[in-house]
Protein backbone atom coordinates (compact mmCIF):
# COMPACT_ATOMS: atom_id res chain seq x y z
CA UNK A 1 0.00 0.00 0.00
CA UNK A 2 2.69 2.46 0.50
CA UNK A 3 4.53 1.98 -2.87
CA UNK A 4 0.88 2.70 -4.55
CA UNK A 5 0.92 5.49 -2.57
CA UNK A 6 4.35 6.72 -3.35
CA UNK A 7 3.49 6.13 -6.63
CA UNK A 8 0.72 7.92 -7.00
CA UNK A 9 2.22 11.05 -5.09
CA UNK A 10 5.14 11.44 -7.55
CA UNK A 11 2.66 10.88 -10.28
CA UNK A 12 0.81 14.10 -8.40
CA UNK A 13 4.04 16.20 -8.28
CA UNK A 14 5.62 14.84 -11.82
CA UNK A 15 2.60 15.50 -14.13
CA UNK A 16 1.45 19.03 -13.72
CA UNK A 17 5.37 19.98 -14.21
CA UNK A 18 5.36 18.26 -17.69
CA UNK A 19 1.86 20.04 -18.53
CA UNK A 20 3.70 23.19 -17.92
CA UNK A 21 7.42 22.77 -19.54
CA UNK A 22 5.04 22.29 -23.08
CA UNK A 23 5.80 25.29 -25.26
CA UNK A 24 3.81 28.07 -25.01
CA UNK A 25 2.96 29.56 -28.46
CA UNK A 26 1.04 32.55 -29.39
CA UNK A 27 -2.73 32.48 -29.91
CA UNK A 28 -2.54 36.06 -31.69
CA UNK A 29 -2.21 35.60 -35.35
CA UNK A 30 -0.57 38.78 -35.46
CA UNK A 31 2.64 37.40 -33.32
CA UNK A 32 2.68 33.92 -35.68
CA UNK A 33 6.56 33.76 -36.19
CA UNK A 34 7.74 33.12 -39.79
CA UNK A 35 11.87 31.86 -39.46
CA UNK A 36 13.93 32.62 -42.18
CA UNK A 37 17.07 32.33 -40.65
CA UNK A 38 17.90 29.41 -42.52
CA UNK A 39 17.82 30.85 -45.94
CA UNK A 40 20.14 33.25 -45.21
CA UNK A 41 22.20 30.73 -43.87
CA UNK A 42 21.98 28.93 -46.91
CA UNK A 43 22.61 31.96 -48.94
CA UNK A 44 25.45 33.19 -46.86
CA UNK A 45 27.02 29.60 -47.72
CA UNK A 46 26.33 29.57 -51.09
CA UNK A 47 27.61 32.46 -51.96
CA UNK A 48 31.24 30.88 -50.44
CA UNK A 49 31.26 28.30 -52.98
CA UNK A 50 34.03 27.49 -55.39
CA UNK A 51 34.27 25.34 -58.28
CA UNK A 52 37.31 23.15 -56.79
CA UNK A 53 36.22 24.56 -53.48
CA UNK A 54 35.09 22.03 -50.49
CA UNK A 55 31.42 22.85 -51.11
CA UNK A 56 29.90 19.90 -48.22
CA UNK A 57 32.22 21.74 -45.49
CA UNK A 58 30.89 25.39 -46.34
CA UNK A 59 27.07 24.15 -46.31
CA UNK A 60 28.01 22.09 -42.99
CA UNK A 61 29.57 25.13 -41.30
CA UNK A 62 27.56 27.88 -42.23
CA UNK A 63 24.37 26.38 -42.72
CA UNK A 64 23.98 23.05 -40.81
CA UNK A 65 25.81 23.87 -37.87
CA UNK A 66 23.72 26.99 -37.34
CA UNK A 67 20.64 25.10 -38.24
CA UNK A 68 17.31 26.39 -36.59
CA UNK A 69 15.28 24.00 -34.39
CA UNK A 70 13.12 23.57 -37.47
CA UNK A 71 15.71 23.02 -39.67
CA UNK A 72 16.92 20.11 -37.04
CA UNK A 73 13.82 18.40 -36.65
CA UNK A 74 14.03 18.39 -40.81
CA UNK A 75 17.69 16.92 -40.50
CA UNK A 76 16.58 14.43 -38.26
CA UNK A 77 13.16 13.12 -39.80
CA UNK A 78 14.44 12.92 -43.45
CA UNK A 79 18.28 12.75 -43.48
CA UNK A 80 19.12 15.63 -45.11
CA UNK A 81 22.76 16.11 -45.28
CA UNK A 82 25.27 18.71 -46.81
CA UNK A 83 26.00 15.90 -49.53
CA UNK A 84 22.45 15.51 -50.37
CA UNK A 85 22.27 19.60 -50.28
CA UNK A 86 25.75 19.79 -52.64
CA UNK A 87 24.50 17.16 -54.73
CA UNK A 88 20.87 19.04 -55.53
CA UNK A 89 22.72 22.25 -55.90
CA UNK A 90 24.65 20.78 -58.85
CA UNK A 91 21.82 19.07 -60.22
CA UNK A 92 19.40 22.28 -60.21
CA UNK A 93 21.39 25.56 -59.84
CA UNK A 94 18.57 27.68 -61.16
CA UNK A 95 16.18 26.43 -58.64
CA UNK A 96 18.23 27.58 -55.74
CA UNK A 97 19.54 30.70 -57.62
CA UNK A 98 15.45 32.04 -56.84
CA UNK A 99 15.78 32.16 -53.13
CA UNK A 100 17.18 35.68 -53.06
CA UNK A 101 14.34 36.97 -54.91
CA UNK A 102 11.90 34.61 -52.90
CA UNK A 103 13.72 36.24 -49.28
CA UNK A 104 12.74 40.07 -50.39
CA UNK A 105 9.49 38.51 -50.87
CA UNK A 106 8.87 37.20 -47.09
CA UNK A 107 7.15 40.51 -45.79
CA UNK A 108 4.36 39.96 -48.69
CA UNK A 109 4.38 36.38 -47.60
CA UNK A 110 4.01 37.24 -44.13
CA UNK A 111 1.06 39.67 -44.45
CA UNK A 112 -0.88 36.58 -46.28
CA UNK A 113 0.21 34.25 -43.41
CA UNK A 114 -1.24 36.12 -41.03
CA UNK A 115 -4.56 36.40 -42.93
CA UNK A 116 -4.67 32.67 -43.21
CA UNK A 117 -3.85 32.23 -39.68
CA UNK A 118 -6.27 34.95 -38.83
CA UNK A 119 -8.81 32.81 -40.80
CA UNK A 120 -7.64 29.82 -38.98
CA UNK A 121 -8.29 31.04 -35.55
CA UNK A 122 -12.10 31.97 -36.23
CA UNK A 123 -12.28 28.66 -36.79
CA UNK A 124 -10.44 26.86 -34.30
CA UNK A 125 -10.40 29.66 -31.48
CA UNK A 126 -7.95 27.92 -28.44
CA UNK A 127 -5.59 27.55 -31.83
CA UNK A 128 -2.00 28.28 -31.38
CA UNK A 129 1.22 29.16 -33.65
CA UNK A 130 3.98 27.48 -33.71
CA UNK A 131 6.92 29.22 -35.69
CA UNK A 132 6.69 28.42 -39.45
CA UNK A 133 10.38 27.18 -40.75
CA UNK A 134 11.00 28.19 -44.01
CA UNK A 135 14.20 26.22 -44.50
CA UNK A 136 16.46 24.85 -47.98
CA UNK A 137 16.68 21.54 -48.51
CA UNK A 138 17.97 19.10 -51.18
CA UNK A 139 14.92 19.32 -53.95
CA UNK A 140 12.11 17.22 -52.79
CA UNK A 141 9.36 19.32 -53.05
CA UNK A 142 8.11 20.52 -49.33
CA UNK A 143 8.47 18.58 -46.14
CA UNK A 144 6.91 19.30 -42.81
CA UNK A 145 8.62 19.13 -39.21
Amino acid sequence: MKLHLKTILILTLLLPAAALSQPSFPVDPGEAQVVTADIKNFLEAKSKFSETGDNEGILQTLYFDRASPGLKEYVSRFGLTAAKLNNALTRYPEDYEKLGAFLERIPDFEKVYRTKMAALKEVHPGVMFAPAFLLVADHKGIGQA
